[in-house]
């Protein structure tokens, strides 16, 4: 199986370390592998740190931080080399370089048949974004145009109206982006690291069609979990349809659903923004045939019209 990889970029002081602090508080029972170019600028507590090595750090919790000094071939061996061996890697890009180029690494060649994109990430600075000149806003809106979900840092610092000017300039670049606004990069983790993977949660749903509601993590206010199963089989063709009418605030979502064309088998369906993927006939069906979680804005997102485009791929056979 192959590692996933989370990629965070944005421009310095965006909030990167802030978020992945964050991550290494509360890893959701991952051993992370974090690559970064200054580990020192983490500062991570002294109560969690087990061993401090040149350019690499280990904590109690498992997690591992490496300096990769724009190595990042090099940092991957170093942490897949290290003794507890991550399961999740998270890259931290520099400031002003391309999430793109780093993703596109793991597309072909030795890393890819080793490692899986599983999600980008960029944060954007709502107190900084208008102060920046044209070249750094073009590479502001590349950083943000080719992640999956925006982190829009800072709102509490700013105005309304500057948010929604933010909104507006990101979106007019790319309608289908999702945003979602923070205070110090506060964010479901949840959403970042997918806290779904082969969890019990996937498998304990009752026998029957509807949802389970509940609250995304310390973030209710915000956020919000949804959870929908079936035991009626899919017709493939509706649920591609279906795929593309999903509303736009739902940030990630992950389950495992199963088809008439191949009935006996689950194939396994995740969002991470904007980015959906369907792996056809992962494991053997389970008691339920369809379980999806799904993570969204609490605000925004229409979870009875995701249940009526769900329910309109179920056959009715």
């Amino acid at each position: 199986m192959k590692i996933p990889v989370t990629i965070v970029s944005g421009f310095l002081g965006a909030g990167k370390t802030t978020l992945l602090r964050r991550l290494l508080a509360q890893p959701m029972g991952y051993r992370l592998g974090i690559l970064i170019n200054d580990f020192g600028a983490i500062n991570v507590d002294a109560d969690m740190l087990s061993e401090v090595q040149p350019d690499i750090i280990s904590l109690k919790n498992g997690c591992v931080c490496c300096n990769i000094n724009d190595d990042l071939a090099g940092g991957l061996r170093r942490l897949m080399e290290a003794e507890s061996t991550p399961d999740h890697i998270v890259i931290e890009t520099s400031g002003v370089s391309e999430p793109r180029r780093v993703a596109e690494m793991f597309f072909s060649g030795a890393l890819s048949r080793q490692f899986q994109v599983d999600g980008i990430f960029c944060l954007v600075d709502a107190l900084n974004y208008f102060d920046l000149d044209y070249g750094m806003t073009e590479l502001a809106i590349e950083q943000a145009a080719v992640s999956d979900v925006v982190i829009l840092n800072k709102i509490d610092l700013v105005s309304g109206d500057v948010v929604a000017g933010v909104h507006r300039v990101l979106k007019a670049a790319l309608p289908s982006m999702r945003i979602i606004e923070s205070v110090q990069a506060e964010v479901p983790l949840e959403v970042i690291l997918d806290s779904t993977r082969e969890s019990p949660r996937l498998s304990v749903f009752p026998r029957a069609t509807g949802f389970v509601s509940g609250q995304s993590g310390a973030h209710d206010q915000a956020f919000a979990t949804q959870t929908w199963s079936s035991d009626g089989l899919l017709r493939r063709d509706a649920f591609e349809a279906a795929v593309k009418e999903f509303p736009a605030s739902i940030y990630r979502a992950k389950g495992y659903l199963t088809f008439t064309d191949e009935p006996e088998r689950s194939s396994l369906f995740q969002i991470v923004g904007k980015r959906s993927s369907l792996d056809l006939s992962v494991r053997e069906r389970g008691d339920t045939a369809n379980v999806l979680v799904v993570i969204g804005s609490k605000a925004d997102v229409d979870f009875g019209q995701f249940e009526r485009l769900m329910m309109t791929c179920v056959d009715p056979l």
